[in-house]
């Protein structure tokens, strides 16, 4: 594989810099999580709600003023019990356009991902087991996703094969990707390689030579600031469909704030 020139860092970008301004497109009290269709007409995220269970699979029609829907409202009863007792924060949207996938929490409370299919109307698969898993992507031929799992005693990013015929499931073993640590990962637009988040704060750059064949991780470059996992800060990222640049929050970058010590405090109520 010929390899495209790496980026470079550069400063962070300002929202209206390709001109215009930005446009609200939700109006929830607290959304959460935006993901694009593949023909960039809708828009997946948790949507707030007041009936508990945090923030549910919500699917919004663009322009802003477009229908926004409840997909568990979509579904049979027995289907929507499935999903709507913890949170739908989505991950990724197939490029086909047919599946969503989804985490049930975020930070240590995420145990699973979960895929529902929108042609189905159904959960087509909850990737659950003893081991929490999460962020969930697909490949962009639709053959692979991508996830994090704690299975090997550490996050790590695990590809696996996926079948969508008769009904989707999982195919083979999965194939251990990352070293040392991971727990956020995007796939380039072509399929030829998988970025990730390391636990030393690093992006990394995998080639992807075949359906279950990787090679070494590259590390691209430091993301500035304390290492986010483990956080309640919402920090996810996204790659341009060339590989050469990417997009997360400036919550990245920011330190912790001091802390304040204040000896003999009780001093000052004394009289």
């Amino acid at each position: 594989m010929t390899s495209l020139p790496r980026p470079k860092v550069v400063d962070g970008v300002d929202a209206t810099a390709a001109g215009g301004q930005p446009t609200r497109v939700t109006f929830g009290p607290s959304d959460y999580w935006p993901v694009w269709s593949p023909d960039g007409m809708r828009l997946a995220y948790g949507g707030s709600t007041n009936f508990g269970g945090g923030p549910r699979l919500t699917i919004r029609d663009l322009p802003a003023n477009g229908a926004a829907r409840d997909f568990a409202s979509e579904l049979p009863a027995s289907e929507a019990q499935k999903i709507s007792h913890f949170a739908n924060l989505p991950t990724d949207w197939s490029r086909d356009g047919r599946f969503i996938a989804f985490d049930d929490g975020v930070g240590h409370e995420v145990q699973e991902s979960v895929i529902v299919d929108l042609a189905g109307h159904n959960v087509a698969l909850r990737l659950q087991n003893q081991f929490a898993q999460w962020g969930t992507a697909f490949s962009p031929d639709g053959s692979r996703i991508a996830l994090v799992s704690v299975e090997s005693g550490r996050p790590e990013v695990n590809v696996q094969a996926w079948d969508t015929t008769p009904s989707p499931h999982l195919v083979g073993e999965r194939r251990q990707v990352s070293r040392n640590g991971a727990w956020l990962v995007r796939w380039r637009a072509d399929g030829r390689e998988l970025f990730y988040v390391g636990m030393d704060n690093f992006l990394y750059a995998v080639p992807v030579k075949g359906l279950l064949e990787f090679g070494d991780p590259e590390p691209l470059f430091r993301i500035a600031g304390v290492p986010q996992y483990g956080t309640a800060r919402d920090f996810q990222f996204d790659v341009s469909p060339d590989g050469q640049r990417f997009i997360m929050p400036a919550t990245g970058s920011v330190p912790p704030p001091p802390f304040t010590v204040i000896e003999n405090w009780q001093d000052k109520f004394h009289h």
